[in-house]
């Protein structure tokens, strides 16, 4: 829990043992490689009058996958509601990732903001120092914030995805994947809901997809 500690404290609006300003905002963020399309081998068939019930088929084929990338800023409670940015890529990796940034980045309030906190586990596109560096030469006031090894529950971009992406692999192409996607990220700004927090279980005014 210590290492972890400096998140913990970022979900509760501290940094380095002080309050963060106002001007200053969370984000959560990860990617989510290898989402399937897929398509039923046969139509789901109404009942028959006399001869039958309804026939539904449980086999699919897939159709192609994407990855699905997010941010989160988690908002302020009693201040600033929380915000999604999603984006879908052929595939992950660091160049997917830093367009996902860009897309945050290059909006207000974060252009201007005093520092921008990203939350990020280790994985291949957000790794080690050399991603720390990354960040601090394309962006001048983003703060890197690495999860601990095998922590990636503490952040709170997975509870988003456990719920927006479960459900998307009926979907028969990638372009309809994405879209429902896209959509869920959109509709999940206009609807705010209190979830608890993935770290510490207190109630946050958290946006999540319905």
């Amino acid at each position: 829990m210590e290492k972890a500690g400096p998140v913990l404290d970022l979900y509760q609006g501290r940094w380095q043992g002080r309050m963060l300003h106002p001007g200053e905002f969370v984000i959560s963020a990860d990617e989510k490689p290898s989402i399937q399309a897929r398509s039923l081998v046969h139509e789901t068939l109404a009942p028959s009058a006399r001869s039958r019930g309804q026939r539904v088929e449980h086999t699919n084929e897939r159709r192609g996958a994407l990855s699905y990338l997010a941010a989160l800023d988690i908002g302020r409670q009693g201040r600033r509601r929380p915000r999604v940015f999603g984006r879908s890529e052929r595939r992950g990796g660091i160049e997917s990732f830093d367009r996902l940034v860009w897309k945050v980045m290059t909006k207000q309030p974060y252009a201007s903001a005093r520092r921008v906190f990203w939350i990020v586990d280790n994985g291949s596109s957000d790794r080690g120092r050399k991603s720390v560096k990354r960040f601090a030469h394309r962006w001048p006031n983003p703060v890197l914030v690495h999860l601990p090894l095998h922590a990636s529950w503490l952040n709170q971009i997975e509870i988003l995805f456990s719920q927006s992406c479960s459900a998307n692999c009926s979907s028969p192409t990638t372009s309809r994947t994405s879209q429902t996607l896209l959509a869920r990220s959109t509709r999940s700004n206009s609807t705010g809901t209190r979830s608890p927090s993935p770290s510490t279980g207190a109630s946050h005014a958290t946006t999540w997809p319905r």
